[in-house]
């Protein structure tokens, strides 16, 4: 290939915030993809977990041999082992296997007409002013260490530590107390756990500020993991052996380990610098609440390549906030309500849930479940929303109780 070619749009990252953004764009423009490993989703450390409902509306619903499974719901366990299952009448997620999904998106970029250049490390711009052009009249030239492409304008999605936002002066790194470490094993489910659900163990001596849980990834392997704010000063490793040795049925065969780092900061004030954005982790696109960012980053990515195959960069930081923006900001408050809970407060929580859940399952009323939960446990509820109120979010619990469609998680 040419080391001097222009292009409409070129994106650092190809992963699934990255080749989502190559898709959607390549529809009307002439797009590369810059990725530094050999392949694209390999290795791609994700639960791959996903909504359907969301897959099939945006038209990136896999192949079968991406699929390992369903979910339909979860269950929560409390540090005195006490626990309780939220389960939906029928799946609302799927589980992917990360990495052949994600080779599944790359396929569909290229077919869209979208170049995809791997082996290719990005090592910054020249000609980079910092000023938006609408339309794209400038030109970026972006340096790898296969020569230098041109692009009208570039998108970031190399993740939390991205050089792009780097290079340009947006997108900084987050805070330690808010970019989790995180370390998975993948284990073999021997009849450990329903592969429609799946486990999240709360407590700050397991995973203090963070959790454990444990993944299906369809009938027969879990994925079992742990994340912590890299502020705690503690390796998840150590974590893992303190885990293994507490619940020794997930000590099996371990065919696989990853590890990666997860951004948990709050939504960026903007994800747009000149006619440079940010996508996926790379602008904090990430669930602060539980981690999980496959959803936020394909989403910002449609977001992105609509914008500037549009020629709008400063329409992408609209569409955002106004998308990802307001969830994203509710999630990082739940974060804080969760750092501010003690072990006996989880062990409160669960209980109360288990209340809520029976008389969820007996068809009680909305007034009846609210009423029930209170007096289940009055003290645990009115600390509860005191917390809930000195961290703002108050009025979206209301929201939530007033209106169905609101959510708050």
């Amino acid at each position: 290939m040419s080391t001097d070619q222009t292009y409409d749009i070129a994106i650092v990252g190809a992963s699934y915030s990255g080749l989502v953004a190559a898709i959607t764009a390549a529809k009307t423009s002439k797009v590369l993809l810059i990725e530094k490993r050999p392949k694209p989703g390999t290795p791609t450390n994700s639960t791959g977990a996903v909504p359907i409902e969301w897959l099939k509306n945006m038209g990136v619903y896999p192949s079968d041999d991406c699929i390992a499974g369903t979910i339909s719901g979860i269950e929560l366990i409390s540090p005195n082992d006490d626990s309780v299952q939220i389960r939906n009448s029928v799946p609302d997620g799927m589980v992917t296997y990360p990495d052949r999904y994600v080779n599944w998106l790359a396929e569909r970029a290229r077919d869209k007409g979208a170049t995809i250049q791997t082996g290719t490390v990005f090592r910054g711009f020249s000609g980079f002013n910092g000023s938006a052009s609408k339309g794209g009249n400038g030109k970026i030239s972006i340096e790898t260490s296969k020569g230098t492409f041109h692009a009208k304008y570039v998108i970031g999605a190399d993740g939390a530590a991205t050089a792009v936002g780097q290079a340009v002066g947006v997108g900084e790194l987050p805070k330690p107390e808010d970019l989790h470490i995180g370390l998975e094993y993948h284990v073999e489910n021997k009849g450990i756990q329903d592969p429609q659900i799946y486990r999240l163990y709360l407590g700050h001596e397991l995973a203090p500020l963070g959790y454990a849980w444990s993944f299906p990834e369809g009938d027969n392997s879990l994925k079992v993991g742990v994340g912590i704010p890299k502020s705690v000063g503690v390796t998840p490793k150590s974590l893992m052996v303190k885990f293994m040795k507490r619940y020794p049925q997930y000590d099996t065969h371990i065919s696989l380990s990853n590890g990666g780092i997860i951004p948990t900061a709050p939504p960026l004030k903007t994800a747009v610098k000149g006619n440079v954005v940010l996508v996926g982790d790379a602008a904090h696109f990430c669930s602060p609440l539980h981690g999980g960012g496959i959803w936020f980053g394909m989403e910002s990515g449609a977001l992105a390549g609509k914008a500037l195959a549009q020629g709008d960069p400063q329409l992408y930081d609209t569409l955002w906030k106004k998308e990802l923006g307001g969830v994203l900001l509710r999630h990082y408050k739940l974060k804080m309500v969760i750092y501010s809970m003690t072990d006996k407060n989880f062990d409160d929580l669960i209980a109360v849930l288990k209340t809520y859940v029976a008389k969820k399952d007996k068809g009680h009323g909305k007034v009846r479940m609210a009423s029930s939960v209170f007096f289940a446990d009055p003290a645990f509820v009115l600390s509860m929303v005191g917390k809930w109120t000195k961290k703002g979010l108050a009025v979206d619990v209301i929201k939530r109780a007033l209106f169905p469609n609101f959510k708050i998680a």
